[in-house]
């Protein structure tokens, strides 16, 4: 149980009640100090406020959260005055209290880990949509189906969805442009921290900035080459001769390329042509 010291009326400090506009929403956090203050009288103010939080708590399904320790320290006293109510908002936690201020009450530090991660665009398509239009006016034709249970249901949308995105990847092609790039997200979080460690060297001067600044280009360069070499792999793997984009790539090459690099990328021609891709070269 979190005991709190209010020293005057329980609305004016808590100010908790169901119609209050603070609480209407359903995802919110917020973070509450109250009075430390006991005047005469306390006791009986302190269980109302405790059985007033309480009950809110379990009529809006809110949750308490209070750091493991005191955050007020008195004479022979300690107790916790900081609170966090968090409603709707279902994220790991991790709350603590802060004994560094040279004072009797340590405020709290709570940390929600979200844990949002973003699907990178890797990439850039281009779309006929005539194309798109005419593969669904050959492949799909309207009429009424009877529906008899759920499951039907389902394996109609099914259906429709698979139509629709086989006739967007037929009517599509994946393109590349210099003026465009989509980085991973631990490649864009490799260049802020090279661009601060930068900041920092260019502002101290000292040979730590110095250092950091050096770990963190290495390690950029690293990942860079890794992730340009899965990029060419990938590249490789999409060329096909149905749209050209295994001729144009192979004579981007021929112009001013040795002797040694033709016969390489002709042995990849005849790897790729083959009907089963397994053909051992002699």
């Amino acid at each position: 149980m979190v005991m709190t010291y209010v020293a005057h009326a329980l609305n004016q400090y808590l100010g908790l009640s169901q119609s209050n506009d603070n609480f209407t929403f359903s995802d919110f956090i917020r973070g509450r100090r109250f009075s430390s203050t006991v005047e005469a009288g306390a006791a009986r103010k302190i269980a109302k406020i405790v059985t007033h939080l309480w009950n809110y708590s379990l009529n809006t399904a809110t949750n308490i959260i209070a750091p493991p320790t005191p955050t007020r320290y008195g004479t022979n006293t300690a107790s916790t005055i900081d609170l966090t109510l968090v409603n709707n908002f279902h994220f790991h936690h991790t709350i603590r209290s802060i004994s560094e201020l040279s004072s009797d009450h340590n405020p709290i530090i709570i940390n929600f880990t979200l844990n949002i991660q973003k699907n990178p665009h890797t990439k850039i398509a281009n779309t006929n949509w005539n194309h798109y239009k005419n593969f669904l006016n050959e492949h799909f034709t309207y009429t009424a189906i009877p529906i008899s249970d759920t499951n039907q249901i389902d394996t109609e949308i099914n259906n429709l969805t698979t139509l629709i995105t086989t006739a967007y990847n037929n009517s599509s092609k994946r393109s590349y442009h210099n003026n465009c790039h989509f980085l991973p997200p631990h490649l864009k979080q490799l260049i802020t921290q090279r661009n601060q460690a930068r900041k920092a060297w260019q502002l101290f001067r000292d040979p730590p900035s110095k250092r950091l600044y050096n770990q963190i280009q290495a390690r950029l360069r690293k990942h860079f080459k890794i992730h340009n070499d899965n990029t060419w792999e990938n590249k490789l793997a999409s060329l096909t001769t149905e749209d050209n984009s295994l001729w144009l790539t192979t004579s981007s090459f021929k112009k001013n390329a040795p002797k040694s690099l033709l016969l390489l990328i002709l042995i990849f021609l005849l790897i790729k042509l083959s009907p089963t891709n397994t053909k051992q070269i002699p």
